[in-house]
């Protein structure tokens, strides 16, 4: 009696399992246009790519968005494309990268967090069109053929004059914020703000929020992160969902 109730069991367990792999697979085969899937690139620098200070080991606040996501449209399969790489800049291979992904998959929402490290690195001079240069990123999203795209504000940063490599600290914090105002100054149908600096933490010494090295979120921070940007989507998420439900109907793909 004993070895049929444990044949039993074993064989539920393993009809779950098979149900689960099925399950697995099937999610995976969902494309971007299906329209209980929603598709979201989110690229940037190391911030968007979760760094926390050791080697080879991130935290991206992209898990912590996913999750927020899946609990609020438990119907809707979220794929989400973290896409950060430590040291990149607007000015630099960013927009080489948002072209390639882009070439790859027909994103729903495209997510851009960038400019930090052109602040850093960048002379005063160069750095007059970062604004410009992150509205191009957005163009460029659009034009090729994602329905939504979100600009981030820059969060708070104090990198210190030992990084700065030809601007001083109060020039870094001015140009910050000045390229902040001017984010938040996007009046665009197809382009929203999600004000990260002012949803985040300030950066203050000895907070669970952020690193030492005053740029990057700890661990804690990165989940506040992901919750501040899930936030910011709710409503971009339902009319996303509409859309893509209407195409389907429509039979555009």
């Amino acid at each position: 009696m004993l070895k049929c109730c444990l044949f039993v069991m074993l064989m539920f367990i393993c009809l779950f399992m098979l149900r689960s792999v099925e399950t697995f697979v099937d999610r995976q085969r969902q494309n971007c246009s299906d329209e209980k899937t929603l598709c979201i690139l989110c690229i940037g620098d190391s911030i968007t790519q979760g760094y926390y200070g050791l080697n080879g080991i991130f935290y991206p606040y992209t898990m912590a968005l996913r999750s927020a996501l899946t609990r609020r449209y438990p119907d809707v399969y979220v794929r989400i494309f973290t896409r950060g790489r430590g040291g990149d800049m607007v000015h630099g291979k960013m927009r080489e990268r948002l072209e390639r992904e882009l070439s790859r998959e027909k994103f729903d929402l495209v997510i851009i967090m960038a400019g930090i490290n052109d602040l850093i690195k960048l002379t005063l001079k160069n750095n007059e069109d970062l604004f410009e240069k992150l509205i191009d990123l957005h163009t460029l999203a659009l034009d090729q053929g994602a329905l939504r795209t979100v600009a981030m504000t820059l969060l708070p940063s104090q990198p210190g004059a030992d990084k700065l490599k030809f601007i001083t600290e109060d020039v870094f914090e001015v140009m910050r914020e000045r390229t902040n105002t001017q984010i938040r100054s996007i009046n665009s149908t197809d382009t929203s703000v999600c004000d990260t600096e002012q949803c985040f933490p300030p950066l203050l010494p000895g907070s669970y929020y952020w690193q030492p090295d005053h740029v990057h979120p700890s661990p804690l921070g990165y989940n506040i992160l992901g919750r501040c940007v899930f936030s910011c989507l709710v409503g971009e998420v339902e009319f996303l969902l509409d859309i893509k439900q209407l195409n389907q109907i429509l039979g555009i793909v």
